[in-house]
């Protein structure tokens, strides 16, 4: 048959070295992640045109496991460089090479029942330095994720910084909202 294999990183495979299959378990940090900001766009193409998808704009934390894990509770957590947790993602508990995807935003913010879908997605985290942990029963295995901006965008890091504090004050804004319709719809349907 005809087809296509597309493999943005292949440095997770190349590290698979006999030091490393030896580990319980190890994370593959190829380069700084790009916080690649959506612009839109694009075009339609013709008949007979191949093009693969572009890469994840999610930062993509590859990690290995010698064994398939399979009693207790498996996670990795995502801290900022100050030590505070992030989120928690769901893991692989099979062995071998994983992955897992993290958004790099913050979880959606609250909404009114009858507000519009647009608010589904949290305020996006600055680029900086990252640590993320695999909690597998007692054993923990950490490592860096840096994250970097953009390279197409103009703003400085200052205008993106004064953006986030923004984001997240709106953010605080539609959950102290979203507390006062549901104490008011409480209230409603008290009085019925």
């Amino acid at each position: 048959g005809r087809g296509i294999w597309i493999i943005h990183d292949i440095t997770p495979l190349r590290a698979l070295t006999p030091h490393t299959l030896a580990k319980g378990a190890e994370f593959f940090q190829a380069k700084p992640i790009v916080q690649v900001l959506s612009a839109g766009g694009g075009w339609a193409n013709g008949d007979a045109e191949f093009a693969g998808p572009n890469p994840p704009g999610d930062a993509i934390i590859t990690y290995f496991l010698q064994k398939r894990h399979i009693f207790g509770d498996m996670k990795i957590e995502v801290r900022d460089s100050a030590g505070k947790l992030l989120t928690s993602l769901p893991t692989s508990k099979r062995r071998g090479l994983s992955r897992v995807a993290w958004s790099m935003t913050m979880p959606p913010p609250r909404i009114p029942p009858a507000a519009n879908a647009a608010f589904g997605v949290g305020p996006r985290y600055l680029p900086g330095n990252y640590t993320v942990t695999l909690i597998d029963g007692d054993n923990q295995y950490t490592s860096a994720l840096h994250v970097v901006r953009d390279p197409r965008v103009s703003h400085s890091p200052a205008d993106r910084q004064a953006q986030f504090a923004l984001a997240q004050r709106l953010y605080g804004v539609l959950g102290e909202m979203t507390s006062l319709v549901d104490r008011m719809n409480g209230v409603r349907e008290g009085l019925q």
